[in-house]
């Protein structure tokens, strides 16, 4: 008769205390690597500029020139539960995040504690968050106020990429 419980093969303690320390390196190594991913910032956080980090218009004007990109005022509230919502869900996502950095110099505004450069106070409803889309010479292309699905935003983006040979 056999025994119930055949222990040649059955795991040994040490067995377990492999599996252990293996785990245990899979799961530190992930962690690390996570641990940096998170701390360098998304990648679209990283092509986002503030309006605190440009001294005036010109030199908006002139970075978007440097880089032959279109500008894209965005009107943000730090209380602005859309705001966050879509930055986290349409602006984070790599396909958007992508295009905006190929295509756009995207500056935030949060309109609490700034005004919005290049006149945009007139045409802005007090809707945030807004996306005013400028060329490279400051000129209001389009204004679309409030917040976007990541599709739509991308339909959006694409109405206003540069054309080849424009400015």
């Amino acid at each position: 008769m056999e025994p119930f419980c055949d222990r040649s093969k059955t795991m040994k303690i040490k067995d377990f205390k492999e599996v252990g320390i293996a785990m245990f390196l899979r799961l530190l190594i992930a962690a690390f690597v996570f641990g940096a991913i998170a701390s360098s910032g998304s990648f679209a956080q990283r092509s986002i500029k503030k309006l605190s980090d440009f001294p005036d218009e010109k030199a908006i004007l002139a970075e978007a020139k440097r880089q032959h990109k279109r500008i894209i005022i965005e009107a943000e509230s730090q209380y602005c539960h859309y705001c966050k919502t879509m930055k986290k869900k349409v602006i984070d996502a790599p396909e958007v995040s992508r295009i905006l950095s190929r295509d756009f110099l995207l500056v935030s505004v949060d309109v609490g504690h700034s005004k919005l450069p290049f006149g945009l106070q007139k045409v802005y409803r007090r809707i945030t968050p807004s996306f005013f889309f400028l060329d490279s010479d400051g000129k209001l292309l389009n204004h679309y106020p409030g917040s976007w699905t990541r599709h739509d935003f991308l339909q959006i983006l694409e109405e206003n990429r540069k054309k080849k040979g424009e400015n």
